[in-house]
């Protein structure tokens, strides 16, 4: 893998694609997985479940809810590093804690 300045990502990334759902501050948003690797996930969430999450929530610890298959190897614990709103759907970096 070539890593420049703008890969800077520590662990090779897997696609996977998982429902679940994202709990944070009181609030459960339904979410979908579209990658993950040894150091975190990346979630992505409709735009009508998106409206829940705002800059403010970056940096706020959250949880993860998956099917059964993917819950043993994704830890259920994270931070919200970076979110990116790209047209009808949210993308949300977690790192896991």
């Amino acid at each position: 893998m070539n890593r420049n300045n703008e890969e800077r990502r520590h662990h090779d990334r897997e696609q996977v694609h998982c429902e679940g759902t994202l709990s944070l501050r009181g609030r459960t948003i339904p979410c979908r997985v579209k990658n993950r690797s040894r150091g975190g996930v990346l979630l992505e969430v409709d735009a009508g479940d998106a409206g829940a999450l705002t800059p403010d929530d970056i940096g706020q610890e959250i949880s993860l809810s998956l099917q059964p298959e993917l819950s043993a190897s994704i830890p259920p614990r994270g931070r919200i590093i970076r979110l990116l709103n790209a047209g009808p759907e949210t993308f949300i970096a977690i790192f896991f804690l």
